[in-house]
């Protein structure tokens, strides 16, 4: 529900992350945010600013911060690919905020 059926998948020999939550908009606070903790160490914020089910067909993940040790990874889109993808299996990823379209 919170992460998806296979957060984790091979593209092209790499691997890759794609959170596809089902949640829905009942779920997120009056700001249009909900955490939770993926893989025991790994904070992962949602921001939906509209509040919507995430698994509506308008509301898309649109990018992904990424916190790995002091730098901060920014990704266009809903898929983590590598390397950053084994960083977070590996729990060298400690937060991730995840950002749906605001409009």
């Amino acid at each position: 529900m919170m992460a998806g059926q296979n957060p984790f998948f091979i593209d092209k020999d790499e691997l890759c992350l794609r959170l596809q939550p089902a949640l829905p908009h009942w779920l997120f606070d009056e700001a249009g945010t909900l955490s939770f903790t993926f893989l025991g160490n790994c904070r992962v914020t949602y921001y939906n600013p509209r509040r919507e089910d995430t698994f509506a067909i308008s509301n898309q993940i649109q990018k992904l911060h990424l916190y790995l040790d002091d730098k901060q990874v920014e990704v266009d889109g809903d898929i983590i690919g590598s390397p950053y993808a084994s960083f977070v299996r590996e729990g060298r990823i400690k937060r991730i905020d995840v950002f749906f379209a605001e409009v």
